[in-house]
């Protein structure tokens, strides 16, 4: 059985694969689990937003 929550809480997060979209810098969604916003740092690597919004 696959925990999902304590990896959110690591900062490890898991992206809702169909709402995915390029940003022109990276790949960036919202966690499946928790909601948070998202962006991909490498493949299979997601973290928490850290870019701020234009």
């Amino acid at each position: 059985m696959r925990l999902p929550l304590p990896t959110c809480l690591l900062n490890r997060h898991s992206p809702n694969r169909a709402a995915v979209r390029w940003d022109g810098y990276s790949y960036v969604g919202e966690c499946r689990w928790c909601g948070e916003r998202i962006r991909r740092k490498e493949h299979k690597l997601w973290h928490k937003e850290w870019r701020e919004e234009a």
